[in-house]
């Protein structure tokens, strides 16, 4: 039939194609991302091309089935202390069930509040809600449109685990991404994307090397996170990090003394003038060097 019309709509017969790639992360989790002129998934749909113009459209899927049974595999579980960098991820990931929250906030008033959840052997599912108070930013073109002035923040995303010293490579490596909006007046959104690499270069120094990316609407700003996590003793911890700005983004710098109870919580007393500790934030800067505290639990 005629599936297909144009944006005179003069109706034509069109051939419906799709191309994709899926990739199984491990048992529980797959990716998938495709090319398609269809207009739908639906059987209705499916058959259709695109309203008015017969284009290619790009996708892209996570799969998540909980019920999936565990592929037995040659693996260490890892009993190491859980930990994050500030402004520059790990690439350790949580042990599947397992739960790690975090709060901070400034001497602006700005807070942050993130949520990490083992859901499979090799992935992590991440949520993060906060406000930014601090109005001294440098980069206003992403700064007030993308996270704003005293807007609630949400962001929902995930860690996906590549390579693992623990099980024999050379160094650990994942994928973090996220997506989200501001809740302002225009609620705008923004895509994030960053491949945390890290080396463990002796028994108390690692060092993490991340390039970082944000799509937006108005710009994709890109920078280089480097950071040092420098075990002093079991309760002691000094954390150097940097981001590096390439294109459209803001070089910065943090420093945080870490604190240790014990093997399930940590306490960082920190400096920074990155504009925010999440995602775009990250790789702007504020005209202030502000101080703050972070609070990290793993359940």
């Amino acid at each position: 039939s005629k599936n297909s019309f144009d944006n005179k709509l003069n109706f034509h017969k069109s051939l419906i194609y799709s191309f994709g790639l899926n990739y199984a992360l491990d048992s529980k989790i797959s990716f998938r991302t495709y090319l398609t002129n269809s207009f739908g998934s639906s059987p209705g749909t499916g058959i259709l091309t695109i309203p008015s113009d017969n284009e290619i459209l790009f996708g892209s899927q996570i799969i998540y089935t909980p019920s999936a049974i565990e592929i037995p595999i040659i693996e260490k579980k890892s009993n190491e202390f859980y930990s994050e960098g500030l402004t520059v991820s790990k690439a350790g990931i949580l042990n599947i069930g397992d739960s790690f929250y975090d709060f901070t906030i400034d001497n602006t008033g700005s807070y942050w509040v993130n949520f990490k959840k083992g859901i499979s052997s090799k992935f992590n599912f991440i949520f993060n809600t906060g406000i930014i108070k601090d109005n001294a930013f440098v980069n206003k073109k992403f700064s007030s449109t993308y996270l704003g002035l005293n807007n609630q923040n949400f962001r929902v995303g995930g860690k996906a685990l590549l390579l693992s010293e623990k099980n024999g490579d050379k160094f650990s490596s994942s994928i973090i991404f996220s997506g989200g909006r501001s809740f302002g007046d225009s609620w705008p959104g923004y895509f994030f994307a960053e491949v945390a690499n890290t080396k463990k270069l002796t028994n108390s120094l690692e060092f993490n090397l991340n390039p970082k990316f944000a799509f937006t609407g108005t710009g994709n700003p890109s920078t280089i996170g480097m950071g040092f996590i420098y075990k002093l003793n079991n309760k002691i911890y000094l954390i150097p990090e940097t981001n590096i700005g390439l294109n459209e983004a803001n070089t910065n710098f943090t420093f945080a003394l870490r604190l240790k109870p014990n093997r399930h919580k940590y306490v960082d007393i920190y400096t920074s003038n990155a504009y925010g500790l999440s995602d775009l934030g990250e790789i702007l800067k504020s005209k202030s060097q502000n101080f703050g505290i972070r609070i990290g639990l793993k359940i």
